[in-house]
């Protein structure tokens, strides 16, 4: 399908990565998950995404880390990032989103589609 949306996700919190992944899929979105920071970058370089979704604190790095990394490695710039944190914390782009816990399902939901450009 030509405007299938790619999301590429690296949530280390097996129940937010339950709950995404499957809000993901329910808005035919699909959906490449990544098991740590590295992983993300192999993903994002393999499956340019339409969306990037990140803890705050990966298994591996902090989400501050891996950006300044992925900055070196792909093109990010107008990439929208959505990051989910414990506390808010201005991040190094303005491309980002930050979502501070608990995160509702709906608020989830409505930024995801606003941020990848999908109508009610």
């Amino acid at each position: 399908m030509a405007d299938e949306k790619v999301v590429v996700m690296s949530m280390p919190n097996e129940d937010e990565q339950t709950v995404i992944y499957d809000l993901l899929t329910n808005l035919d979105v699909t959906v490449h998950q990544a098991g740590s920071g590295m992983d993300t970058i192999y993903l994002l370089e393999d499956y340019p995404p339409d969306l990037l979704i990140l803890d705050q604190d990966l298994s591996d790095m902090h989400a501050f880390k891996l950006l300044n990394e992925l900055k070196e490695r792909v093109h990010i710039t107008k990439l929208p990032i959505l990051v989910i944190a414990d506390f808010h914390k201005v991040m190094p782009l303005d491309n980002i989103t930050t979502l501070v816990r608990p995160v509702g399902i709906r608020q989830l939901e409505q930024t995801i589609m606003t941020l990848l450009k999908i109508q009610d």
